[in-house]
């Protein structure tokens, strides 16, 4: 292979400040955040009874699905109650989304693009902190980049057998984190309208696919507790996380006295839908007749997940003086610029993590005018239906964070912003070579998937 230095030089790079960030967490339990809890506590009670119940909350369904807590519970029954077995296997998974990105940026664009892109994640601050962490990130984007692989390569290669690992591989992303529940919806109809050999086929085939592991989940909390419902997350996060920030705006109240005026959940099953009636009947009042409001804390909270800072993931990591939500561009007061500036100095105990922020902050504005350089590159090349799909991608898993931004949830579209920068910094040394429009069209996309 022709790249496979550079491909070899950016694992060395990887596994090197992985291990670096490993060595230097202050405290074995460094790698628990807000919802590390609840992943360490009912992955315990798994290795202990082989039950997927929340012992606070025992024979109720969990909040979330529970795919992660069982990846949990798993290495605690092979492993005991350590920690580290988990996040160095959840490294060498990112190790291999790293090579999933390479290999997407193959079918995409030629060899220079992908050998970039795979540069770029060895140093990519997401791909290195998350993994450190019991979250369910690391898992979650190397099942969405695997589906996502397949699916380009059954564009490529016409095999049905690509198309069902891509919608199986997807559906089962779903039972670790809903993340990519619209994203999923998205390429099924862009097989229906762009693939023209036996569309519906293929719309229903890979619609099925992606929908067989959600049914069976589905079916077992039917069977289980009764309800044929996914998790109570969705609800929670709608009814209670959004709607207090939406009271909270409207009646310039803070949220923990918003988070008050919401009913609260009443039913004995907490699959029951029917226990959130109070707060979504306020919820469709404040919606109704606040829409502008409604959208405009929803956009606030994508632009949280959009600008966000891997940078405040890691102050979290390596001080026990942070913790969850500390670092927060919107808690911060001043100017535009003082905001930023506190927001990134925030929380930095260290002269080295202080200059991570500030790089970090500096590559995410200059990185999202490549992006969208990438996005005029690929309409002068007349790639449409690329652009529209790269696009579509992010848009996707994006806007579903609305309810409560973070950074962390840029985690799983992250490949793609580094693709498409990566294709922007070729196309640009391309065109400064003196190639024309069109030599430089056909040079760049070698692989011309999609």
């Amino acid at each position: 292979m022709k790249h496979k230095p550079i491909i070899l030089f950016s694992f060395f790079v990887f596994l090197v400040l992985s291990t670096v960030l490993y060595v230097f967490q202050p405290s074995a339990d460094s790698c628990l955040d807000i919802d590390s809890t609840g992943y360490d506590r009912i992955g315990q009670y798994f290795a202990q009874t082989g039950c997927l119940d929340d012992p606070h909350n025992s024979g109720q369904a969990t909040v979330q699905t529970v795919g992660y807590h069982f990846f949990v519970g798993l290495f605690y029954r092979l492993f005991g109650h350590r920690f580290w077995p988990i996040i160095w296997f959840q490294v060498l998974l990112t190790l291999c989304s790293c090579l999933l990105v390479f290999k997407i940026a193959r079918l995409f664009f030629d060899a220079r693009v992908a050998a970039l892109s795979i540069l770029f994640c060895s140093f990519n601050l997401g791909f290195l902190v998350y993994p450190q962490f019991l979250l369910a990130e690391a898992l979650t984007l190397f099942l969405i980049l695997f589906s996502l692989y397949r699916y380009i390569l059954f564009w490529q290669s016409q095999k049905y057998s690509h198309l069902v690992q891509a919608g199986i591989v997807g559906g089962l992303s779903l039972l670790i984190k809903p993340s990519a529940a619209l994203f999923l919806g998205f390429a099924a109809l862009y097989l229906l309208f762009f693939y023209r050999p036996q569309r519906l086929r293929t719309f229903f085939l890979f619609s099925l696919c992606f929908m067989m592991p959600v049914f069976g989940y589905l079916t077992y909390n039917k069977v289980r507790y009764g309800y044929f419902n996914l998790a109570p997350m969705k609800s929670l996060n709608m009814y209670h996380v959004f709607l207090s920030k939406v009271i909270a705006r409207v009646d310039n109240v803070s949220v923990q006295q918003a988070e008050e005026k919401i009913p609260r959940f009443n039913a004995s099953n907490s699959l029951d839908e029917r226990g959130w009636d109070g707060a979504r009947k306020l919820f469709w009042q404040y919606a109704v007749q606040h829409p502008f409001s409604c959208f405009f804390v929803w956009a606030q909270n994508v632009s949280k997940t959009l600008f966000g800072l891997f940078s405040t993931q890691l102050k979290l990591l390596l001080s026990q003086d942070v913790t969850g939500g500390d670092v927060s561009f919107f808690k911060c007061s001043g100017c535009l610029w003082l905001r930023v500036c506190q927001y990134v100095a925030g929380g930095a105990q260290h002269w080295s993590v202080l200059w991570v922020a500030i790089f970090e902050a500096v590559w995410t504005v200059l990185r999202y005018f490549l992006v969208l350089l990438a996005f005029i590159f690929l309409l002068l090349c007349k790639k449409y239906r690329l652009a529209f799909f790269c696009f579509g991608f992010i848009v996707a898993l994006s806007v579903v964070t609305g309810f409560d931004g973070c950074c962390r949830y840029r985690n799983l579209f992250e490949p793609i912003l580094v693709i498409l920068s990566s294709f922007s910094l070729v196309s640009l040394y391309t065109l400064l070579q003196g190639k024309g429009r069109l030599k430089f069209c056909e040079k760049i996309f070698e692989g011309d998937a999609l």
